[in-house]
């Protein structure tokens, strides 16, 4: 086992164990949160090994974003959840992820050596987990919104997050994919846009999936439909995007993309129940 392998296991673990106090103590949720991020960014100077100058950290900050928004997202998602061994699977597997992320985040650091494929895929499956995980809680805001309204968030504040997050994500992955970023730039708005235009048309199904027992407890069970429609679309948009700025656009890669996006969709579509119960 090499030195970075031994690093990861102990921010695995770290980030870990603050997880897992937030499950078992959720009062603690805003001191977990902030433990979480000072945590991942101590990992720039200790696991990177970025100079603690504003220029260089500046310009790695790039490197903890989407353990950033992987792991603050997912402990909100986490607390979510309303069945408790379930809350304990999901940090089991998240440790086994922080593990490999931050395995994959120090080989795309090297930029002289641009992480192997799998590494990729890690990446972008972790980038697509990330969209989902925010936007699950960021809807279930929006759904409580519509039940109390003494919650204010609004739709549009929903909208203009679901583009930033887009953007980021689609930013960091074109980055670890060593694509260049000012001609990626006009991409990376085309895909945010694209978000933030879904997310304004599925917000008119203000449901959860696959079903809750009362409206007054959406916000409680289930997954917003919206959160699981735009991982989706982020899928089907960045393959895309990615592979026509790659220059290795193909047929048989847009009919892969179609194929299983509209797969996806129907699956979703079809078992889903449209007329909630009452």
């Amino acid at each position: 086992m090499n030195n970075s392998q031994k690093k990861s296991i102990i921010f695995a673990l770290i980030i870990f164990i603050l997880q897992l106090s937030v499950v078992n103590w959720p009062g603690l949720i805003l001191l977990g949160i902030t433990l979480i991020f000072l945590a991942i960014v101590a990992s720039l100077k200790i696991f990177f090994k970025v100079k603690y100058k504003l220029k260089p950290l500046l310009a790695e900050t790039r490197l903890i974003f989407l353990p950033l928004l992987f792991n603050i997202g997912g402990i909100l998602y986490i607390q979510s959840l309303s069945i408790v061994s379930i809350k304990y699977i999901v940090l089991v597997a998240f440790a086994v992820m922080n593990y490999f992320l931050f395995i994959a985040l120090k080989r795309v650091s090297n930029l002289g050596e641009r992480a192997a494929k799998n590494q990729r895929n890690l990446l972008v499956s972790v980038g697509i987990l990330s969209v989902f995980f925010t936007l699950s809680t960021l809807y279930k805001l929006y759904i409580t919104n519509s039940v109390n309204s003494d919650i204010g968030v609004p739709l549009v504040l929903i909208i203009f997050l679901t583009g930033v997050i887009f953007f980021l994500v689609s930013y960091f992955l074109a980055w670890e994919n060593g694509i260049n970023q000012r001609k990626f730039l006009p991409y990376n708005v085309v895909i945010a846009l694209m978000g933030m235009e879904v997310a304004w048309v599925s917000s008119i199904w203000i449901i959860n999936y696959p079903i809750y027992s009362s409206y007054e407890k959406a916000s409680l069970l289930g997954i917003p439909l919206p959160a699981i429609i735009l991982p989706i679309i982020f899928y089907f948009t960045w393959g895309i995007v990615s592979h026509k700025a790659d220059k290795s656009l193909t047929k048989n890669v847009i009919i892969e993309y179609t194929v299983f996006t509209i797969l996806f969709l129907a699956i979703l579509f079809v078992s889903a129940r449209w007329l909630p119960q009452v």
